[in-house]
């Protein structure tokens, strides 16, 4: 599935490897003009800087109108194909050494920016063809050499992408209850729905305030507030669908997307929900249409749900 990347810097990994490209087109140039041992096959190596400089200025391209995980996937594998060419006429063991600094460099790229899967599967696509060049090419003491780039190449980029996810995952989700936040919901929210609506199937939207919490927290205390918080994400998760998202928007808020689901699936779904805690709540539940922005069917369900609160005797927003 293509993941767009961040609407602030979507050009970012594109232009690292942009710079990637140039700078393996500098370092193929150099030994071009002043080749590192006699018989340096400096036409092959001319060759492959005037396709790394080419490179380079499609990875810009890419990144201006492409900007998804897909494209960026294939401009690495092309660049990990490129620098196995470049390792099968290096001279000597300065090459082997060039070579491996420059995959490493290539795979931090992509631990940064692809998800898990795609990291293994340039990790493993890069190691063979690294070791395929080093094999072709006599001038190498591939055997000892390159089982130390490969033990040392995985073990940085797995070690990083794991940070990176990890990093990712918590800047998405409630640190309490494990529900996404309001950023995760934003882009979590927008890919459901429209997968959705390409199946031409309904999305609603559920908003859930809780039922005086505020006097429940003064009474028992924070801590027993956090816990009744985290005790009934938890008890929604037994009944929601997998499909279904779940997001704390504030302190005693929650917005649940279901795509998939029409207003009385959502229905039948909220009496499930309530069937399985006794924690009172009030929801606001609505159609999320179709080319309608996320907020403006939260505004409409914030709407119904206080209508609701209010009318109900002893009702109140607290």
């Amino acid at each position: 599935m293509m993941r767009a990347f961040s609407r602030r810097h979507p050009s970012r990994p594109f232009a690292v490897l942009a710079a990637w490209f140039v700078l393996a087109t500098a370092q193929l140039l150099l030994n071009v003009v002043r080749p590192p041992l006699p018989g340096t096959d400096t036409g092959r190596l001319a060759a492959l800087a005037m396709t790394t400089a080419c490179l380079a200025l499609v990875s810009v391209l890419v990144g201006v109108l492409r900007r998804n995980e897909v494209a960026l996937l294939t401009l690495i594998v092309i660049a990990e194909v490129v620098l196995a060419l470049v390792l099968s006429v290096a001279a000597g063991g300065q090459g082997q050494l060039m070579a491996a600094f420059y995959l490493l460099i290539l795979e931090l790229i992509g631990a940064l920016w692809l998800r898990l899967r795609a990291v293994w599967t340039i990790l493993a696509l890069g190691l063979a063809l690294y070791l395929a060049g080093a094999m072709v090419n006599p001038l190498l003491d591939t055997p000892g050499y390159a089982a130390f780039v490969v033990v040392v190449i995985t073990l940085v980029t797995l070690v990083v992408a794991s940070l990176v996810n990890s990093l990712r995952d918590q800047a998405r989700h409630d640190q309490l209850t494990g529900a996404l936040n309001r950023r995760g919901l934003d882009s979590a929210a927008r890919l459901a729905h429209d997968l959705a609506a390409r199946q031409g199937w309904e999305t609603t939207i559920v908003e859930v305030d809780l039922d005086g919490f505020k006097a429940y927290n003064d009474e028992f205390g924070h801590a027993a507030g956090d816990e009744r918080l985290v005790q009934l994400v938890r008890d929604w998760g037994g009944v929601l669908r997998r499909s279904d998202l779940v997001a704390r928007i504030g302190g005693d808020e929650f917005l649940i997307v279901l795509p998939g689901a029409s207003a009385n699936e959502a229905e039948e779904l909220v009496a499930r929900m309530r069937s399985v805690n006794r924690i009172p709540w009030t929801v606001g539940v609505t159609p999320w249409d179709r080319g309608e922005s996320l907020s403006d069917a939260c505004r409409r369900a914030d709407a119904l749900m206080y209508a609701d609160k209010r009318a109900r005797p002893g009702g109140s927003t607290g």
